[in-house]
């Protein structure tokens, strides 16, 4: 079979077919519109929480890991976290 003859057979039914093409083209373009609006918003979510955190200030808040010291006696039984504390530097 010719190129020729294949683009025939394939614009022939896609004349004869319009209903089918349609919902076919408009289905493709809902699915690309949707998979660029979800890229969309996870980035305009990730940008909020980062700019939010930074806002904060890397001296407001201080996390540190670690084991718990205690003088004798068994460990807290928490994986020795210790306790939480906010403070400037």
């Amino acid at each position: 079979m010719k190129t020729r003859d294949i683009l025939h057979e394939t614009f022939t039914s896609l004349f004869v077919n319009k209903v089918r093409t349609g919902l076919t083209m408009l289905g493709i373009v809902i699915g690309i519109a949707s998979v660029i609006a979800m890229t969309a918003i996870g980035q305009g979510a990730q940008n909020s929480i980062s700019s939010s955190i930074q806002s904060i200030g890397s001296n407001l808040v201080m996390v540190m890991p670690g084991a718990q010291r205690s003088f004798g006696g068994a460990s807290g039984g928490r994986g020795g976290a210790q306790n939480f504390n906010s403070r400037r530097c």
